[in-house]
């Protein structure tokens, strides 16, 4: 009986602890807000670690305090400071314009721990670090104009660390909402001291500096981006998509992307593709695209056209990145995804490569082309994600229904093996000759002894 008792005790206590634990505030969904910038899932962050890591400078609150990060505070500081002295602004004017967007500001991060920062250290971040990124962006622009104490700072004119700086701003964790740059730059601009003002929009900053590791960036008209990388995104977008993005900071839960059926399709097909060289020994023909961005993929009449891509050290992160904020960010076009995924079909191998370089559609800098073959295999392959796009999937239906009709694999076996060397096809078309004739000969006999015997 007292075993009982007790047995009942516990299971009460037990019950009472699962609900406190339901009814804990952290557990409530926050209907009220819609993040843009997330911390990587761990099935993504797998693929490789470092691709999500800033090595350099720290943005938001997500890499805050990191122990090798700190050397690029004590520039932030240094920067601020240079940058209310020259404007001959009070510091408060910048700290209290940013207190009036804290909160739309913490809300645009993904399960952020309202402890980790207090409002006087949350604002103090926003203010540096949306001082040190529009600097940043501005020496790209007026180097010898506005910086010219950028030559004499090893730390920004450096070749060794621009590359890594680039590649930190574009990490999805590592994200400012644009809100805040743009508050900081009306605020800059707002200073009677002309000289200091960015006479420059915001966006025109951003496409001058990524320009130097993802050429063909193009701005979109109208769009509205919430930050950086989103901006990024937008702008590798194909002219035929429409990718306009709205910040959810004001209650509205759905946004264009969202509406449109066709970007919010869930079908998980995966593009299937057949390499490159296959392709070319089935008579397509892999031809490179006249448009300056590189995800404009087209095929027309047997002939595919791929636009040029730049491969280079820094262009794993920055893919990585735009395909985990495609994963994260819902109703998000998956078109750098499917993009990836289609091109790890058309790269097999090294051979793949090497003819992409021969028709001007691949340009790298990793030094060997099984490399370049190795990062487009391991992209998909690695991440468990969506890849599904309708216009990358009509294309790649096109070409497989293509490559699938054995007369256009004859056709080209024979223009291979035959007609590519001039001599073999004045020999091929002699004996084409030679075969009518004694076609027509054979017929004519045929004919006349029939005639003779009737």
């Amino acid at each position: 009986m007292a075993s009982s008792s007790i047995q009942a005790v516990e299971d009460e206590e037990w019950l009472i602890s699962i609900k406190r634990q339901l009814d804990e505030k952290d557990l409530q969904w926050q209907v009220d807000s819609n993040p843009c910038i997330f911390t990587i899932p761990e099935i993504i962050k797998v693929v490789d670690p470092r691709a999500f890591t800033p090595q350099i400078v720290s943005i938001g609150p997500y890499h805050r305090g990191r122990e090798h990060l700190q050397e690029m505070e004590k520039n932030k500081w240094r920067l601020l400071q240079r940058v209310v002295r020259e404007s001959e602004l009070q510091i408060e004017r910048f700290v209290n314009d940013m207190k009036m967007i804290e909160q739309k500001t913490r809300d645009s991060y993904y399960q952020l721990d309202d402890n980790k920062l207090s409002s006087k250290e949350f604002v103090e971040m926003m203010v540096l670090d949306a001082c040190f990124v529009l600097e940043i962006l501005n020496v790209s622009i007026n180097w010898s104009r506005s910086c010219p104490w950028f030559s004499n700072d090893p730390m920004f004119n450096s070749r060794s660390f621009s590359p890594f700086i680039q590649r930190d701003l574009l990490m999805l964790e590592n994200q400012l909402p644009l809100q805040v740059l743009q508050t900081f730059l009306n605020t800059l601009n707002s200073s009677s001291r002309t000289e200091i003002a960015l006479d420059i929009e915001l966006n025109e900053l951003v496409l001058n500096y990524f320009r130097m590791v993802i050429p063909g960036l193009r701005r979109e008209q109208g769009a509205v981006h919430l930050h950086i990388l989103d901006f990024i995104h937008g702008s590798l977008l194909p002219n035929r998509t429409s990718h306009v993005v709205t910040p959810q900071h004001d209650g509205d839960s759905s946004s264009p992307r969202e509406q449109n059926s066709t970007l919010n399709n869930f079908n998980q097909r995966r593009i299937t593709m057949h390499c490159a060289s296959r392709l070319e020994e089935s008579g397509i023909k892999i031809v490179r695209g006249d448009t300056a961005r590189f995800m404009d993929i087209e095929f027309n009449g047997g002939v595919l056209y791929i636009s040029q891509l730049e491969v280079h050290h820094s262009t794993k992160a920055i893919f990585l990145n735009l395909m985990a904020f495609e994963q994260c960010y819902p109703g998000c076009s998956n078109r750098v995804t499917a993009y990836m995924s289609f091109m790890g079909g058309l790269i097999n191998t090294s051979r793949d490569v090497e003819l992409l370089k021969e028709k001007g559609i691949i340009h790298h800098t990793l030094g060997s082309d099984k490399k370049v073959a190795n990062l487009f295999n391991n992209f998909c392959n690695e991440m468990a994600c969506d890849t599904y796009d309708e216009q990358l999937q009509m294309v790649s239906d096109n070409i497989n229904t293509y490559f699938d009709k054995k007369w256009n694999r004859w056709i080209a076996q024979l223009k291979r093996n035959y007609l590519k060397d001039p001599w073999v096809t004045l020999s091929v078309a002699a004996a084409s000759l030679l075969l009518l004739h004694a076609f027509a000969q054979t017929t004519f006999a045929v004919l006349s002894y029939f005639h003779s015997r009737f």
